[in-house]
């Protein structure tokens, strides 16, 4: 059995559903949070800037 057959087996994985407008929204905040990151960067707020672009992939 994968990693992935035990986690959803034993509840902690399940499937979603999500709507392709869904996606389209989340897509365009993250590519905000990486555009407001890269400013953060060049202005030399480096932490600030590594937790922005963290957040834009999540």
């Amino acid at each position: 059995m994968s990693i992935i057959d035990n986690l959803i087996s034993k509840g902690k994985l399940k499937k979603g559903t999500y709507s392709d407008d869904m996606c389209k929204k989340e897509y365009n905040v993250g590519k905000k949070d990486l555009e407001a990151a890269i400013v953060s960067y060049e202005s030399e707020n480096y932490k600030w800037a590594t937790i922005q672009a963290y957040f834009s992939m999540e």
